[in-house]
């Protein structure tokens, strides 16, 4: 796999190939996912995402897959997620408990709020369960509870 990685993304992107299945590893875990992995990191990562061979690339592969998974660094780390998002239906926003500062998800709210990205979720990862007579797992009451109806996401019967 060493020898495979290091043709991927990047190897598209900045034009080595044209052809795309050199540069998808396939059925890289049960079920029959696909993977691009990033190849050879570039000097000009940000120049490579700009431009039209990574819109030409999701043209490509939409049709032939069901969903299209991009991994990004953090928001604010390096500008990749930025300019990506302009491809994206779902943005998801994975945060780990005990790792993000809890007071920081008023900036996640404030990008949800604004739109920033399409079709915002937070998925709450490593929270510790806790057993209830009325159900068997929830959440601590830090970081959610009353989310959705200040905003009015409240489920209507």
């Amino acid at each position: 796999m060493a020898e495979l990685a290091k043709q991927g993304l990047s190897s598209y992107l900045c034009g080595a190939t044209d052809n795309l299945d050199d540069v998808i590893l396939t059925d890289q875990f049960d079920g029959g996912v696909d993977v691009i992995p990033v190849g050879v990191v570039p000097p000009n990562p940000t120049e490579l995402l700009q431009s039209d061979r990574l819109t030409c690339l999701f043209e490509t592969l939409r049709p032939r897959y069901d969903a299209i998974i991009v991994d990004c660094p953090p928001i604010d780390v390096v500008a990749d997620t930025n300019i990506v998002k302009r491809h994206a239906d779902v943005s998801l926003f994975v945060v780990r408990v005990g790792l993000m500062n809890r007071y920081l998800l008023k900036e996640v709210d404030k990008l949800y709020l604004d739109k920033t990205y399409p079709h915002m979720a937070l998925l709450l990862n490593g929270s510790p369960s806790t057993s209830t007579r009325y159900n068997r797992y929830s959440f601590g009451y830090v970081y959610g509870y009353g989310y959705g109806e200040a905003h009015g996401y409240h489920d209507k019967e």
